[in-house]
């Protein structure tokens, strides 16, 4: 994406597209990133798109989707070569349905219909209207893995001040849904202090993860969103956010508290402190940042300390400080999975 300055330096805008393109590495991994620029100045950054839009949009770059949908139903009959398209271009739309029930019949639901409906209809008016958007761009992210990202921009910064917290909530859906494409919000300084100053959640901290300055760096609002006083007994934004999203769960509600000592762990490590521990159910969860792979000796030490849990009957579970946020959804299932798993063998003691 061409940033074209419009009011802000040049070499600014060099730097916000140096960041943007960080955020693009962390797509390319897999981690949901929400990019938002930051920007006192206006930005040219392309044409914008309005938020009940995004869908259809996003739907509309989507370059040869439809071939793509043909040579997955090659795939599943064994056929293909250079005439395929065009053999299924001939077909009546009776002929069509006859080949599609034979072809998905083994195939997933949500990937049968897309499918269907993409050899069949491919508009977007006449899209599934039992399947979310998720569910959709899941599966047309999955037939389309081989194409480059699409770019689409939000332009809160000509809205008024308190848009783009009402509209928070749906970005953050719709960078979630379409994680390897790029969303890029443009928001002024005092949009963005009222999200950091709204009570947390996971959008709020996407936003905290993807903002850039129009400096191109990480703006202040978002070192500042958490204070030492805000934290608690966590010892990290991160300690506490997923302790409040194990809170809001039913199945981990009281399970779990922040930063306690495990005595009978201690042993040789003279103090054994867990970042979220449920003596409930022995399960021990520990939170590394990027020091704990930096330190040779820090590392050992985790490793000790694993160890020292595991012999006094705990389960150990280790997730990346950067997940937490990013791969929420994965850790709190591995979490509810292990929850599961241990109150099933104490019914069975």
């Amino acid at each position: 994406m061409l940033l074209v300055s419009r009011g802000t330096p040049i070499a600014d805008a060099a730097r916000i597209e140096s960041a943007l393109s960080l955020h693009r590495a962390r797509r390319r991994q897999g981690v949901v990133t929400l990019s938002v620029v930051e920007a006192p100045a206006a930005l040219d950054l392309g044409p914008p798109n309005a938020v009940e839009a995004l869908p259809a949009e996003w739907f509309a770059r989507q370059k040869g989707v439809v071939a793509d949908a043909r040579d997955f139903l090659a795939t599943c009959l064994g056929r293909g070569g250079a005439g395929w398209h065009q053999e299924l271009a001939r077909k009546s739309c009776a002929e069509l349905t006859c080949i599609l029930d034979e072809a998905l019949a083994p195939v997933a639901p949500t990937m049968s219909l897309v499918v269907r409906w993409l050899i069949l209809e491919g508009t977007w008016a006449s899209r599934p209207s039992q399947l979310t958007f998720v569910e959709l761009a899941t599966a047309i992210s999955s037939l389309a893995a081989a194409r480059p990202p699409v770019h689409l921009l939000v332009d809160a910064s000509r809205e008024p001040d308190g848009w783009l917290l009402g509209q928070l909530r749906p970005l953050e859906q719709f960078a979630t849904a379409v994680s390897r494409d790029e969303l890029v919000v443009l928001a002024r300084p005092a949009q963005v202090e009222q999200v950091m100053l709204a009570p947390r959640s996971r959008a709020q901290a996407l936003v905290r993860e993807g903002l850039i300055s129009s400096r191109g760096d990480v703006a202040p609002a978002r070192n500042a969103a958490l204070t030492p006083l805000d934290l608690g007994d966590a010892r990290s934004s991160e300690e506490l956010y997923l302790f409040e999203r194990l809170e809001e769960s039913e199945a981990t509600r009281g399970l779990f508290a922040l930063n306690t000592c495990v005595v009978e762990a201690a042993g040789e490590l003279g103090r054994c402190e867990v970042d979220l521990l449920s003596r409930h159910l022995a399960i021990a969860i520990e939170i590394d940042g990027h020091f704990h792979f930096e330190d040779p000796e820090a590392y050992r030490r985790d490793r000790r300390k694993d160890v020292a849990l595991q012999r006094a009957g705990f389960l150990v579970l280790r997730f990346l400080a950067s997940d937490v946020v990013s791969r929420l959804e994965t850790i709190l299932s591995t979490v509810h999975a292990a929850v599961a798993a241990r109150r099933l063998m104490r019914e069975h003691r």
